[in-house]
């Protein structure tokens, strides 16, 4: 009787499972407003890898995950070179990677920007655009009030000096503000009240001592007394001689 012996044989493949060194990255926004910060993520691959980059913008880098700051407008390309333990390199570069808008300067004027209480002011805007049209405005008028309207009308109800600002917003979602300080100056309306050293005489001539005692009036106001008979004064507190006799009215124009 004859046998037989089978013998399986088992070969094994080894496979270098190293990877290459391939360069690569990317950045957490790549488009903004001057100045932009920018967040470089290092997607590389490699043993033992060092870094070398550049920014565009005249910096460098040889951090793994570094940050850049542009400050000025305008497109720019990054580059990435890695090298490993063994000083293989791989160099990425992505052009025109980064872009950085140029950001609009708001500026604006009002009138009138002073008058007494309510006070209707109108405000247009002046605006230097940057890379895009504007597609907002939010003004501040100082009192608590604002509006989104491109020309703003306001009508200020209470006295005081008012601070007036603008905020403008391109289609980049690049700003600017404009601020005036006190630049609205509202006066209060004073009640106006008058008093008389003499209300009847039997004779003339008849002299008269006027006196301003209104609530909210100054020296620095503008008076016009009209004594009834014709007569006028722009003195705040006038002397008046009447020559004849009969009923007057006296009003006082503050």
């Amino acid at each position: 009787m004859k046998s037989s012996l089978l013998v399986s044989v088992f070969i094994f493949w080894v496979v270098n499972t190293n990877g290459q060194t391939v360069a690569n990255f990317k950045a957490d926004t790549t488009k903004g407003c001057t100045p932009v910060t920018i967040n470089f993520e290092n997607l590389s691959s490699g043993n033992g890898l060092t870094y070398k980059w550049t920014f565009g913008n005249g910096n460098t880098s040889t951090l793994p995950n570094p940050q850049a700051i542009y400050y000025q407008p305008g497109k720019y390309t990054v580059e990435l070179e890695v090298t490993d333990a063994s000083s293989k390199s791989d160099k990425i570069v992505k052009t025109s990677y980064i872009e950085v808008f140029r950001n609009p300067i708001a500026s604006f004027s009002g009138s009138p920007h002073a008058g007494c209480i309510p006070l209707n002011s109108v405000f247009n805007p002046s605006v230097q655009l940057g890379d895009g049209p504007i597609k907002s405005w939010i003004w501040d008028f100082g009192d608590g009030n604002t509006t989104r309207d491109s020309i703003a009308k306001h009508t200020y109800n209470t006295s005081g000096k008012f601070n007036v600002s603008l905020v403008v917003k391109d289609v980049n979602s690049c700003e600017s503000k404009a601020n005036k300080v006190e630049y609205v100056e509202v006066y209060a309306t004073p009640d106006i009240a008058i008093n008389a050293d003499k209300f009847y005489y039997c004779i003339t001539p008849f002299t008269v001592n006027f006196t301003d005692v209104s609530s909210g009036s100054s020296g620095s106001d503008s008076y016009f007394w009209e004594f009834g008979d014709g007569g006028t004064s722009t003195a705040r507190n006038p002397s008046y001689t009447y020559t004849k006799s009969g009923s007057f009215n006296v009003s006082l124009t503050i």
